[in-house]
């Protein structure tokens, strides 16, 4: 029975964690002794396991799920971890008994609890999960050391037996994801076993005896994720399974760059590492006969913070590129203001306003830049990010008539966030659009039509030195229509304005690379959101040291008509089968919008001007642009 339990521990050996994103949510933690912080005690009534084992833990130092937290900005206190070592996932029957836990067979006093029971005792405190909150599974090891004693005193048929035991798992431990579900829970951090024999446990047993051992690792895995996939088809909640065998296999493979130096003996004993400091012990990958020392834990929270934050930031990219055609669209709307020119009072053109601007057939040309930035907050599950985006565009327009002019314009938008508690996104965009104003003195409607061709860089969250890539491609629509009514008095035009503004935006699916334990493959993917605005504007002209200056200040209130929500998918390549929903975040619908700019001729055909805006009380970010134009008549 010594075998079952430290076994055990060895299946948490390969997990996954990185530096994630901040969120609004708590942590709750379920399975056996590869995530108890220490709950064998409060059932025993002593301190268990004994020294030097640390503080009733089944390792040197911390486990995973201490150390999870402050990757990710979950919430997390010792009364979230339900975990308990030796729990099976369900009773097991044996020797006449039936057990929930390895220790309860070992002979350690107290009812101590299998899976399934700690998921009872959650339920017993009338606790429910918000949807941005994470519960996490890690459990099963147990189960198979107790069923290969068995197999081995005789009393089961292995043919039969481990094959049950691994169906009986991977169902208990579905259930018990279900149960959870039906608590609220929509975020789960479900672990699989790495390679049994590989722990110090089996590892110097019979090349037999260590491939029948890892093919138990290899079968549960592959049950775990199929049951768990249709968990996700039925229910919709998002099970990222941590592959523990690929990671556990690449920390055997390459020990030296996850600063390791014994892979396949226990420290605990080893003279010369069991009375060393804590940094020497953590150059061993296992502690005991299949536990993790704590500095092999902090690596599989690291895996596993990366893996759920990477899925948090997927929805990053197509708001950036969102942000490139907006970005674009404004320009050309600004373009559209300064047509207005004498006949509509918003101006921020040339103030040579009047009969040699209206005159049909006048050709003009202008080039303006933008630099727009601000942020996003994080949102349930979707993590939040800074960005900035610089646009360049360049065009030619012509007054048809009296109160018609057209024109079309080129531009290049570059983009960049930085998404919180790690990853980058960077996009370019090449834009194409066409535009009209009609006017007359008191009133005026602006339409303008763009197209873009779009290109990012992701770079997300790794262990090991080296980014999860991709160069995901895209394209994006927009469209944008102002309109408003003038009135002139005293050298000062003011009216009601409103406008309408359509983006979207479209990604191709794409295939991450490095780290296999961490790439995705991400599917195609559509972002849009219907702006409506209503506000007013005021224009005057200001004479200062013999130069005459047009401000002009704007204020409007939004709202998102639509665009809240949509989802993607998206599955990590070693975990084709387990699909992941992607949600874009349900952003604010209403906020508000001021912006000023300032005109100034610099000669009879040449002015410039430089507008600023803000947005105000916008509660899921803020977003600010300062820009500038050169207009030339020709």
């Amino acid at each position: 029975m010594k075998k079952f339990y430290t076994s055990l521990a060895a299946a948490a050996l390969a997990t996954t964690c990185l530096s994630a994103p901040a969120y609004a949510g708590n942590l709750y933690v379920f399975g056996d002794s590869l995530s108890d912080d220490g709950n064998t005690i409060k059932f025993t009534g002593s301190v268990y396991p004994l020294p030097p084992y640390s503080d009733g833990r089944f390792s040197n130092g911390n486990v995973w799920a201490q150390y999870f937290p402050s990757l990710t900005g979950l919430g997390f206190t010792s009364a979230n971890d339900y975990a308990v070592g030796g729990a099976f996932s369900g009773p097991i029957s044996a020797l006449g008994s039936t057990f929930n836990n390895l220790e309860s067979v070992e002979g350690i006093a107290g009812n101590l609890p299998s899976f399934q029971q700690e998921v009872t005792e959650f339920q017993a405190t009338g606790q429910h999960f918000s949807n941005s909150d994470v519960v996490s599974v890690w459990v099963g090891a147990n189960n198979y050391f107790a069923t290969l004693d068995l197999v081995n005193l005789g009393l089961e048929n292995g043919t039969t037996a481990i094959p049950a035991a691994i169906e009986t798992v991977a169902q208990q431990t579905t259930a018990g994801v279900d149960a959870f579900v039906g608590l609220g829970a929509r975020r789960f951090v479900v672990f699989s076993l790495p390679d049994l024999g590989e722990t110090p446990e089996f590892n110097t047993d019979s090349a037999s005896t260590i491939a029948v051992t890892n093919e138990i690792s290899v079968s549960h895995n592959a049950t775990l994720a199929d049951f768990l996939a249709g968990e996700h088809a039925t229910t919709g909640a998002n099970i990222i399974l941590i592959n523990a065998q690929q990671i556990f296999s690449e920390i055997l493979a390459n020990p030296a760059a996850y600063g390791k130096t014994n892979t396949t003996q226990a420290c605990i004993n080893v003279t010369a590492c069991v009375n060393a400091a804590t940094a020497v012990q953590n150059q061993y990958v296992f502690w005991d006969s299949v536990h993790p020392t704590t500095g092999t834990h902090l690596i599989i929270a690291e895996y596993a913070a990366a893996a759920l934050n990477n899925v948090a930031g997927n929805a990053v990219p197509a708001q950036l590129g969102g942000f490139g055609a907006q970005a674009f669209t404004h320009e050309l709307s600004q373009r559209l203001t300064s047509l207005q020119a004498g006949a509509a009072g918003f101006t921020v053109s040339l103030p040579d306003q009047g009969v040699t601007q209206t005159v049909a057939g006048k050709l003009n040309g202008f080039v303006t830049g933008g630099y727009d930035y601000g942020n996003r907050n994080n949102i349930g599950a979707d993590n939040g990010f800074t960005y900035n985006s610089g646009s360049v565009a360049a065009g030619l327009d012509e007054r048809l008539a009296d109160g018609i002019a057209v024109g079309a314009a080129v531009g290049y938008n570059a983009g960049h966030a930085a998404i919180n508690y790690g990853g980058t996104v960077n996009s370019t965009g090449y834009h194409f659009g066409g535009y009209a104003s009609f006017y007359q003195p008191q009133f005026y409607l602006n339409i303008a039509l763009a197209y873009g061709i779009d290109g990012y860089k992701t770079n997300k969250q790794a262990v090991l030195p080296g980014a999860i890539s991709a160069r995901p491609a895209g394209a994006d629509f927009s469209f944008g229509g102002d309109t408003g009514y003038i009135v002139q008095t005293r050298g000062l035009n003011f009216g009601p304005i409103a406008g309408l503004h359509v983006t979207d935006t479209h990604i191709t699916g794409f295939t991450e690379s490095g780290d296999a334990a961490l790439t995705q493959q991400v599917a195609a993917q559509t972002y849009s959101d219907v702006v409506g605005s209503v506000g007013a504007a005021a224009t005057t002209s200001v004479r200062c040291g013999g130069v005459t200056l047009y401000p002009q200040v704007t204020a409007a209130w939004d709202h998102l008509f639509s665009g809240n929500g949509g989802t993607f998918s998206s599955a990590f390549t070693d975990q084709p089968e387990v699909v992941l929903t992607n949600a874009y975040p349900s952003v604010t619908t209403n906020w508000g919008v001021l912006s000023g700019s300032l005109t100034a001729p610099v000669s009879g055909r040449v002015s410039v001007n430089a507008t600023f805006s803000s947005t105000i009380a916008k509660s899921d970010g803020e977003d600010h642009e300062v820009s500038g134009a050169v207009k030339v008549s020709f």
